[in-house]
């Protein structure tokens, strides 16, 4: 049998990273509703912005889906009761961590933002969805679908702006500013209004999420021990004492293991 004599080297190559499992955002909702014409008088307003923080595991709504019992009466009252119940059930589902609840937006003074502070996103829940009413309608929203605030090198996005432009629940008849129309029999998909109706081409809003919290640097550290003298090949585990860890900082650490050459070994 061969014996190799190696001195470990365990570390983090180059530097620090951000790994966090949970962070921070402002969600700051920005009208451009009058870009569409008038508006439907003082009675115009966005509904509560409501939504949640979820998994890829649930849907609350998509455009081509069927509006549930919860986004049906959003889209066509502005309440959120219902839909605060599936949002609930969702969290006793491990599906979702977070109901959030914004405030509305009427348009009888300067205002035409809505904002939403300290929304908390984690790892198993990076996913966002917010839904308001456009009302007065028969049952038209504006909304983002499970939208992800983790990047595909699984790192936190810092900023994030989207278009928003408007929706049709597929649950009530109507094709202007009006209330209380005909139930739609069966209900439709949801679709995009875009272009039709007393909507132009544009977008109805721009939606922001900002990170707020500070990333914590992560750093796997150094470990240091041996020389080990280890036989290979012989079927017995090989296990060593005196190894010290230094640097290191964050919750999760991985290492590089190197002969004292240097050479990569696991």
């Amino acid at each position: 049998m061969k014996k190799c004599i190696f001195q470990i080297f365990l570390f983090i190559a180059g530097v620090s990273v951000y790994g966090q499992s949970t962070a921070t955002y402002d969600i700051v909702f920005t009208s451009n509703w009058e870009a569409h014409g008038p508006l439907p008088g003082s009675s115009a307003h966005f509904t509560e912005l409501v939504g949640a923080t979820h998994n890829s595991n649930i849907t609350f709504f998509e455009l081509g889906g069927i509006a549930t019992p919860g986004v049906e009466e959003v889209a066509e009252t502005g309440a959120d009761r219902t839909f605060s119940n599936e949002v609930n059930r969702a969290i006793s589902a491990g599906n979702a961590s977070q109901y959030i609840k914004g405030p509305n937006l009427f348009f009888n003074g300067s205002l035409r933002t809505i904002t939403i502070k300290d929304v908390s996103v984690d790892t198993n829940h990076p996913l966002i969805s917010l839904i308001s009413m456009i009302a007065p309608s028969p049952d038209w929203i504006a909304a983002v679908n499970s939208i992800s605030l983790l990047g595909t090198n699984n790192e936190w996005i810092q900023n994030l702006t989207m278009d928003i432009f408007p929706y049709d629940a597929g649950t009530e008849e109507g094709t202007g500013y009006s209330l209380n129309n005909p139930p739609t029999n069966p209900k439709e998909p949801i679709s995009s209004i875009r272009g039709m109706y007393t909507f132009n081409n544009q977008k109805i809003g721009t939606i922001v999420f900002t990170r707020t919290d500070t990333p914590e640097p992560v750093d796997g550290g150094t470990i240091t021990g041996g020389p080990f003298t280890f036989t290979v090949g012989d079927g017995i585990a090989d296990n060593v004492s005196g190894v010290t860890l230094d640097g290191n900082i964050g919750e999760n650490s991985q290492w590089v293991v190197t002969d004292d050459q240097g050479n990569i070994l696991g």
